[in-house]
């Protein structure tokens, strides 16, 4: 059974575990054969002692066990491929999110993702405390007002609508988005290889118009066929396989 085909069962689930997910999209985008068990032997003994109070959780993983944003290379493949952050110990926002939401998934925090515009954050059950993820603090809305701020200018408006929470179907395809950006400016062939992951993780069709787009500029007509619902436009692309 492959990998690609695992992790179309497991978002088949009501409740899909994050961790998981992003290690088999590690597995199919780089081939590493290892990346589920490695990944998931890292988080099982991070977990082993990780208190279950926020500020003590968010102490334990980004001070206690060192993880922290790669501010040197940003946009490195290894920042969003779950297996390599959790050996690296370095990441950006979103993968940092998903390790302290497995960690506290694993001792009975919920935790889940915040979709702010240019800086991925983590919520908490408490709606007034939050986690940046990439700083490795606990903030509070001002705190997240203070940090879009410095994303998107000093007058830019900001309100709680921006802090969506985002679950593990979309957290998913917000990376594979990075990686496409990845791919695309430093490793064309590895997007051939995602795009049958994106086939399994997207949900919409805003997603899949966005997969075609980027099938045809990879020549994958077999990928761009099967997201096209009229038969004679299909079969011009299905006739470009022959």
């Amino acid at each position: 059974m492959s990998r690609l085909h695992d992790l179309d069962r497991l978002l088949g689930q009501s409740q899909p575990d994050l961790a998981r997910a992003l290690l088999y999209v590690s597995e199919v985008v780089t081939g590493r054969s290892d990346a589920t068990a490695v990944g998931l032997e890292i988080l099982d003994e991070i977990s082993r002692e990780a208190p279950t109070t926020i500020p003590d959780l968010v102490d334990h993983c980004f001070v206690t066990c060192g993880f922290g944003g790669d501010i040197d290379d940003y946009h490195s493949l290894d920042n969003s491929l779950l297996d390599r952050v959790l050996e690296r110990r370095l990441g950006m926002p979103i993968t940092l999110a998903a390790v302290i939401i497995a960690v506290g998934a694993r001792v009975g925090v919920r935790l889940h993702g915040v979709g702010m515009p240019g800086h991925f954050l983590v919520g908490t059950e408490d709606p007034t405390v939050l986690i940046d993820p990439f700083a490795g603090a606990v903030i509070d809305e001002a705190g997240a007002a203070a940090r879009f701020r410095q994303l998107h200018g000093p007058e830019a408006s900001f309100s709680r609508s921006l802090l969506p929470p985002v679950d593990t179907h979309l957290l998913l395809w917000r990376v594979c988005n990075n990686l496409t950006n990845t791919f695309l400016t430093r490793d064309r062939g590895g997007i051939d290889r995602l795009l049958d992951v994106q086939m399994v993780v997207a949900t919409d069709d805003q997603q899949r118009a966005q997969i075609r787009q980027l099938a045809q500029l990879r020549a994958r007509w077999d990928v761009a066929a099967g997201l096209i619902d009229d038969d004679n436009e299909a079969a011009a692309y299905w006739a470009r396989l022959n």
